[in-house]
């Protein structure tokens, strides 16, 4: 199994977005939008897709997110030789634009999103085709069709190939979640996404761009239970220090 971070651009958020109250509310740090590809012998997993690339930037994206033409998805997947059309399971950690704005792409693959997660971006696409919501970041709903195999999942874990097991978080971030657990030789890996954007997220921060803070804070609590149970590496949602390290490497398992 050969694990690749994917280098999708960049979202420009205040330090009060990233790091939650108490951070500067006109201070921008440049944040780190990205996948992770997995390499199995018989499979080929994505985990999240990035923004909205094409054929242009959700509107309401775009004052804070931006990206160069090497960090297109396909340019990435490209890199190791692959196409969308290759990939065989894309999971979702949740439906934000930042993390499933190119699901489209992907109609070859079964894709994996929390049950409660989906039925939400559901209805959340209803309410933009509506009318109802139209300055929300919701474009990339409106692909979501019948051309693609979504696998809502409802078990709390669920294997998803070996050495790959999906975590169902509860609604927090988003109406609901899954965080990716890869195990083996050298380690444990937890792929959080934004179950916390940084390390700092682990003090229990008062976040900001949350569906339910209260549930975002127990969603903290369990991510470290569950990183007291596969101890190891856990690789977080938008830390740019952490990604400038990470984004070049392949961790081979």
């Amino acid at each position: 199994m050969k694990i690749h971070p994917l280098a999708l651009g960049t979202l420009h958020m205040t330090e009060e977005m990233l790091y939650g109250q108490g951070g500067s509310p006109d201070k921008v740090i440049d944040a780190p939008t990205w996948a992770v590809l997995i390499e199995t012998e018989n499979a080929l997993v994505l985990v999240d897709c990035g923004c909205q690339q094409q054929p242009r930037v959700d509107p309401a994206a775009e004052h804070i997110y931006s990206f160069r033409p090497e960090e297109l998805l396909t340019a990435q997947l490209a890199r190791f030789g692959h196409t969308p059309e290759d990939v065989t399971h894309l999971v979702l950690t949740h439906s934000h634009v930042d993390h499933a704005g190119n699901t489209f792409l992907f109609k070859k693959a079964g894709i994996y999103i929390d049950a409660a997660e989906y039925a939400g971006a559901l209805q959340d696409k209803a309410a933009y085709l509506a009318g109802q919501r139209p300055g929300a970041p919701l474009q990339h709903l409106t692909r979501w069709d019948d051309s693609l195999h979504f696998r809502p999942v409802e078990a709390p874990r669920t294997q998803l190939l070996p050495g790959i097991t999906l975590v169902r978080f509860p609604r927090g971030h988003a109406y609901g979640f899954l965080a990716v657990v890869i195990s083996g030789k050298p380690g444990n890996l937890i792929l959080a996404s934004d179950l916390a954007y940084t390390p700092d997220a682990l003090t229990k921060r008062p976040p900001t761009l949350v569906t339910d803070p209260a549930g975002y804070l127990r969603g903290i609590d369990l991510l470290r239970d569950l990183a007291e149970e596969f101890p190891g590496e856990i690789w977080y949602g938008h830390c740019p220090e952490q990604f400038a390290a990470i984004r070049d490497t392949t961790l081979e398992y």
